[in-house]
């Protein structure tokens, strides 16, 4: 509705102009501040300001080119007071329609902007992290909180992997990235609690926690990773994570029964068929 609007205002703006007919200024006006403000639309976050301005300039071009007619209230108040309450209804709608618009194309463009940033040759994570988070915040899907949880892992890796920083630097801000780690996996599962890809995020999460030896995860992510399997049995993805856990943990007999669920939904998943063989191999020995 509001593109058509828009259109039905470019059009008819297009066609006074050329038309040929003498103009009033404040029919210029409002075609040029109308052309203005509306263009302004695509380019900036949408907010009250910008948007009344745009409605203003269209209702002062309306009645710029239109004969005045002439309208009683008396006659029927009744109708009155139901077109004056469509009226207001429909601008309202329209005002929170391209409010909610606005919001959603800059969270697709900073999503955007931050896996390019992430996935440069020269990862710059946490200009990434930020434009991300953006992203999430303007508008809040599962998949940028599922994916800015990964970025948090990454960043997590970079930490422990940084020696510029000193133990104790190290410790307060691994606990801070694996705080934002699971609070973004947290909020995807709570978004849409029935997609298992938020799940088995959260599942990871817990275990690369449970690789740096962090007390409680490794049960967490044996949770977290079965509540996914629920979800979606048939990924062999799933079961292989499971696995992985397992044999970390030492639990080679759950870590081989999970492989074998991996390969009799995949028998070509080059993955679990790799662990099976280590982990016979160390049985062997």
């Amino acid at each position: 509705m509001i593109f058509l609007m828009m259109a039905v205002f470019f059009y008819s703006g297009f066609r006074t102009v050329i038309s040929g007919n003498q103009l009033s200024s404040a029919a210029i006006s409002s075609i040029v501040g109308g052309f203005y403000f509306l263009i302004l639309w695509f380019f900036y976050s949408a907010n009250f300001s910008l948007m009344f301005a745009g409605f203003l300039m269209i209702g002062l071009f309306t009645a710029s080119i239109g004969s005045p007619k002439e309208f009683s209230f008396t006659q029927s108040p009744q109708k009155a007071f139901f077109i004056m309450l469509v009226g207001v209804f429909l601008i309202a709608g329209s005002i929170f329609g391209l409010y909610t618009v606005s919001k959603k194309y800059a969270g697709a463009i900073n999503y955007s902007q931050g896996l390019n940033l992430i996935n440069a040759k020269e990862p710059k994570l946490d200009e990434g992290i930020i434009a991300v988070n953006k992203a999430a915040t303007l508008d809040p899907k599962d998949s940028y909180f599922r994916n800015l949880s990964q970025v948090f892992l990454f960043k997590i890796n970079e930490v422990l992997n940084d020696q510029k920083l000193s133990q104790e630097q190290k410790q307060t801000e691994f606990q801070k990235q694996v705080s934002n780690a699971e609070l973004s996996a947290i909020a995807a599962v709570k978004i849409n609690p029935r997609n298992s890809q938020n799940w088995l995020q959260l599942g990871n999460v817990y275990e690369n926690l449970a690789l740096v030896k962090v007390s409680g995860a490794e049960k967490l992510a044996i949770l977290n990773y079965q509540k996914a399997a629920e979800l979606d049995p048939q990924n062999p993805q799933i079961p292989f994570n499971l696995a992985r856990v397992y044999f970390v943990s030492g639990n080679k007999d759950e870590a081989k029964a999970e492989l074998e669920k991996s390969l009799e939904l995949k028998s070509n998943f080059q993955p679990a068929i790799d662990l099976l063989s280590q982990i016979e191999t160390k049985s062997e020995k």
